[in-house]
This record gives structure tokens, C-alpha cells and sequence, in this order.
């Protein structure tokens, strides 16, 4: 959807030899495929339904903020910054990423152990949600400023004009001068790699890798606080969470 060349460290399936638009019906027989994986494995489990129904909502999640990030960055057409706000950034992330990542797999575990607790719900969501949300703020980061060889892919926020943390982050930076501002809406989503450098050197500019190393150590620090109190100290619970954390706290790629 977005012309990315790589993903996972492999080229991209829609580019594969003959294999082209195809790849939009593959996808839909995948997505069939989960809920015959479904119905197979725990079609005469009593967690059938309400993990038919995670699945459907999830999906339906995580298309809307796809949906919300292709229309924020059209393929082609300018790029109006003037949209792009941190609220806007967390509502994609969250849809886009944090639910299908984090909540469904938590919570499907959860549905299939025995050990779902509806009381619960909330406080483990919110939790769920913001270690999805960090786990994008740091792909973005990683895309801009990570190893490509490590992450698995080519980064190409900048040139596809996304709606990122790195460019929200610099758009309200209070070293941003009018300057920088006029030449990131000249330049970002520009499809050429000296507007992509142009974009780079701002960034480096205002410094943002070591702001985003302070806002990763602040989220982290009060995410590992909140993980210790859900469920008033629920142990399974805790130590779910906190596998979770300690995959994504500090990662490379």
C-alpha cells in the first residue's frame, strides 16, 4: 500500500516475479485462513466465540488505522503538516499497530488459558496500548535513525511523508525556526533522496535522537510501574507484561 521495497529483511511479496497484484488476493486468503486455524484448533473450546470476535475487532481496528495513515500520507499530493499532531500520531498508532501487536495475542492467551478476567479488561488494555504504542514510536525512530541490516528493512517514513513521532516531535520542538518549518513542508514526502537528506539534517539538528532517548527512559519508567499494579499485583498477569516489556525496553530493531 505504501511502496515499501523490503520487509522483514526480505523484498517486499507484491514485488516478488510474477507475483505482482496477486499479492492483494493472497492477502485476503490469509486472512481466511485464520479464522479456518480457528475454528480447527478451538472450534469445540468454550473460548470460541469470544475469540472469533478479538479477532473480527481486531481487524476491524487495524484497518481503520491503516486507513487513517494512508489518508494522512496520500501516495501522491502534497503533504499538508498543518494535520500532523500528536493526537493524530497515537490515534493511528494505536489502531494501526498497538492492538493487533499487543492487546490480541495478550488477551486471546488469556481467553484460551482460562484466565480472562472481564474486571480486569480495562486497566490490562490501557497497559497493552501504550507498550504498542512504544513499540511504534521506536520503529519510527529505527526507520530514521537504525541500522538497516539490523531493523530488517529500508526506512522510508521521510520520503512517504507518515504522520511519525519523529515529525510531530520536530514540528512542535521549540527550536524549530521558521526557517526549518518552510523547508520540511518543502521537502517531506518528496521522493528523492536529497529532500530525504534535507529532512535528516533538521532532525539531526534538533537533536531528536537524544530526545528520543529521554522519552523512551521516561515511558518505560512509568510503564514498568503500571505493569507492577495491574490487576493489584495479579502475578501471571505481571509476569505477561513483563515478557512483553523486556522484548521491546531498549530494542535495536
Amino acid at each position: 500500500m505504501d511502496s515499501s521495497l523490503t520487509r522483514r529483511g526480505q523484498e517486499c511479496w507484491y514485488r516478488t516475479e510474477q507475483v505482482g497484484m496477486v499479492a492483494i488476493n493472497d492477502c485476503f486468503v490469509l486472512h481466511s485462513m485464520i479464522f479456518r486455524t480457528l475454528r480447527r484448533f478451538f472450534g469445540k473450546n468454550p473460548a470460541y466465540v469470544p475469540l472469533f470476535e478479538l479477532f473480527i475487532d481486531t481487524k476491524m481496528r487495524t484497518e481503520l488505522g491503516q486507513l487513517l495513515d494512508l489518508l494522512t500520507a496520500p501516495v501522491d499530493g502534497p503533504r499538508d503538516l498543518n494535520r500532523f499532531s500528536m493526537d493524530l500520531y497515537r490515534r493511528i498508532v494505536r489502531f494501526k499497530t498497538a492492538y493487533y501487536s499487543f492487546y490480541l495475542p495478550v488477551i486471546a492467551a488469556l481467553l484460551v488459558g482460562g484466565y480472562f478476567e472481564e474486571a480486569v479488561l480495562p486497566e490490562l488494555e490501557s497497559v497493552l496500548i501504550d507498550l504498542g504504542e512504544l513499540f511504534q514510536i521506536q520503529d519510527d525512530y529505527l526507520d530514521c535513525f537504525g541500522d538497516p541490516k539490523v531493523i530488517g528493512k529500508i526506512g522510508t517514513d521521510i520520503v512517504e511523508g507518515k504522520c511519525t513521532w519523529l515529525i510531530v516531535t520536530a514540528l512542535k520542538s521549540k527550536n524549530l525556526t521558521a526557517e526549518m518549518r518552510a523547508s520540511l513542508a518543502q521537502h517531506y514526502g518528496q521522493k528523492n533522496i536529497e529532500s530525504e537528506a534535507v529532512v535528516r539534517g533538521i532532525y539531526n539538528d534538533l537533536d531528536l535522537q537524544s530526545e528520543f532517548r529521554l522519552f523512551e527512559k521516561s515511558y518505560q519508567d512509568a510503564l514498568s510501574l503500571r505493569i507492577e499494579s495491574v490487576g493489584n499485583g495479579n502475578r501471571k498477569l505481571g509476569v505477561v507484561l513483563q515478557s512483553f516489556a523486556k522484548r521491546i525496553f531498549g530494542r535495536q530493531k
